[in-house]
């Protein structure tokens, strides 16, 4: 007989060792034990903790960046678009991210997150020329590997 466990009754039932693995100190948050009984003598074995996920402590918010005013955050950042498109031109999968981070800088700036919009500008910026870079090598060798193929 194989081991089976029924969580609405909180009964483990088999004819084998449970393969438990024991914390040196219980957590907080074990609230009851699960009784571990053996088919054949129905006598209990050894206790199985029991997690309470209510008492689990919830995930704390992000920190919140605080709020910057128009005349605070300056000149509002280039949005490099130009060079995300040429970017996508040379190597698609990095330029389609420059794209959509350097598209979504101006939104970012008329709602009031500068601070976002900077860092999406510089992400753009940053994504773009790796892309360009990555395209240019990319080019190159395939270039390369026609001449020494053709030979």
């Amino acid at each position: 007989m194989g081991t089976a466990v029924t969580v609405g009754t909180a009964v483990a039932v088999g004819t084998g060792a449970v393969n438990v693995t024991r914390s040196p100190s219980p957590s907080s948050a074990i609230t009851e034990q699960i009784p571990v009984v053996d088919a054949a003598s129905s006598a209990v074995t050894e206790q199985i903790p029991v997690v309470d996920v209510a008492r689990v402590a919830p995930v704390a918010p992000a920190p919140t960046e605080p709020r910057l005013t128009r005349e605070e955050a300056g000149p509002a950042p280039k949005d490099v678009f130009g060079w995300a498109i040429l970017s996508c031109a040379l190597f698609l999968p990095i330029g389609l991210f420059a794209v959509v981070k350097a598209a979504s800088v101006r939104p970012q700036w008329a709602s009031g997150e500068y601070s976002l919009a900077r860092r999406s500008a510089a992400t753009a910026q940053t994504a773009a020329i790796a892309a360009c870079v990555a395209g240019v090598v990319v080019i190159a060798a395939v270039l390369g590997w026609l001449v020494i193929s053709t030979r």
